[in-house]
């Protein structure tokens, strides 16, 4: 199953954003939520991702903590 790994991409995605502003003496995204999107290739068929990431859920995940709400990722595919 890849979707696991493609959610913690998508983590390390807006935290690595997050440093990047901060290196460049930005403010961090707060209290925002970035959508990453994502294609997870089985054969020859792609399946796209859409991965809601927020500051609660990125900060969770540097506690190690199990965040207190849902993320529901959207997948799409093509059917056969």
């Amino acid at each position: 199953d890849p979707l696991p790994q493609l959610v913690a991409e998508s983590i390390a995605t807006f935290q690595y954003n997050n440093c990047k502003r901060s290196d460049l003496k930005l403010p961090p995204l707060a209290h925002v939520q970035m959508i990453i999107p994502g294609i997870v290739m089985q054969g020859s068929a792609p399946t796209f991702y859409l991965t809601p990431i927020t500051t609660e859920l990125s900060n969770a995940v540097i506690r190690g903590c199990t965040p207190a709400f849902q993320t529901i990722v959207k997948e799409y595919y093509r059917p056969k």
